[in-house]
């Protein structure tokens, strides 16, 4: 894990420091990061299944375009303009910062084939998530 995926998985929990940021964990739940349930997750729209992150094979860009979609209907329903919003959304306090580290994060989840899985682990380096400061 580098340390930009770091940051994500602490953006994507909701704990970073002193600051709540992400509320992520309050749908897409381990071990499979979705909770099996259906919210209404945007305006005028019906309650549908919590996507997976496993395996979601999106680009960068497309992750990129998703968690800014997160983002506007996180401030819509904090400005009351959405109340049928999934109330997960109200807690949900992202910033533009937020976002390379939440792809990182969520790139993770990928599964790999048993070979490139050996080869990485032969090639990680250590990250001592200690000397991250905030």
């Amino acid at each position: 894990m580098s340390k930009l995926a770091y940051e994500g998985f602490k953006t994507f929990l909701r704990y970073e420091g002193d600051m709540r940021v992400g509320n992520c964990a309050a749908c897409h739940t381990l071990p499979d990061f979705t909770d099996g349930r259906s919210h209404s997750v945007q305006p005028g729209m019906a309650k549908a299944p919590t996507t997976s992150l496993r395996n979601l094979y999106k680009s960068s860009q497309a992750l990129r375009e998703i968690i800014n979609q997160k983002m506007k209907h996180a401030q819509s329903k904090q400005n009351s303009d959405a109340p049928k919003i999934s109330d997960a959304y109200s807690t949900i306090r992202l910033h533009k910062n937020h976002i390379a580290g939440l792809i990182a994060f969520i790139e993770l989840l990928q599964d790999v084939p048993k070979q490139q899985f050996r080869q990485l682990i032969l090639d990680a380096e250590l990250f001592d998530p200690l000397s991250v400061t905030k």
